[in-house]
């Protein structure tokens, strides 16, 4: 059923990214193949039965691709790539390590006067945060697929606001829907993703029509 459903989504999408295709192309096309990088690639090189397009389109597809690509926090999401399957809890344990002990070094330095240890400590904490950053993306992004599985209800837990908000702006580039149902929690279990997800939602022309249990319901605005 979600496979299904997954198709459908991104049919509509690819009409939406490609306008001079018609229903009968873009069935043609998911017969050949349901990979969504082929089926671009065979977009954009002209290569399947059934369509003409001119340079110029092409040209303009490219450019929008291009852009889409690149503004996507999490492409990873939504373009089948491959990606190594790492455990969440895992990676969470070893961030909040890695935190305590960014945070302990700190509090060294404060108390360090030798300017050639400031240097090579502060260099060694900007090695941490990179890797913090590894960290905190991959359990994002396990958190984010198992998610999307359940396409009604799309469950937030588990991500900082900032990772919430992020994948929020991408789905929304992507399939612009007219509603979304999200899993948020209370607001006295979420204190900073309830309350930024509704205000990020408002920002974007939807209207938040149910607040008053775990879930926000928002319909976009016409």
């Amino acid at each position: 059923m979600f496979n299904l459903a997954k198709i459908e989504k991104e049919k509509s999408f690819i009409k939406e990214i490609f306008p001079f295709l018609n229903d009968e192309d873009v069935e043609n096309l998911f017969v050949s193949s349901e990979d969504m990088n082929i089926i671009i690639t065979k977009i954009l090189d002209n290569n399947y039965k059934g369509i003409n397009v001119n340079l110029k389109d092409i040209t303009q597809v490219k450019k929008i691709q291009k852009q889409i690509k690149k503004d996507l926090y999490y492409p990873e999401l939504f373009y089948k790539q491959e990606t190594d399957v790492y455990d969440g809890d895992i990676d969470r344990r070893k961030a909040e390590e890695l935190y305590s002990q960014i945070k302990l070094l700190k509090n060294k330095l404060n108390f360090c006067k030798d300017k050639r240890v400031l240097e090579y400590q502060s260099e060694e904490i900007q090695q941490m945060y990179e890797e913090l950053d590894k960290l905190n993306r991959r359990r994002a992004l396990m958190i984010l697929s198992k998610s999307l599985l359940n396409a009604k209800n799309i469950d937030l837990h588990g991500l900082y606001t900032k990772e919430a908000l992020m994948f929020l702006s991408d789905y929304i580039q992507m399939y612009c829907p007219k509603e979304i149902n999200l899993i948020t929690g209370r607001d006295g279990n979420s204190q900073s993703l309830r309350p930024s997800v509704i205000n990020f939602l408002e920002n974007k022309g939807f209207k938040v029509v149910d607040k008053d249990n775990p879930y926000v319901r928002a319909v976009k605005r016409f």
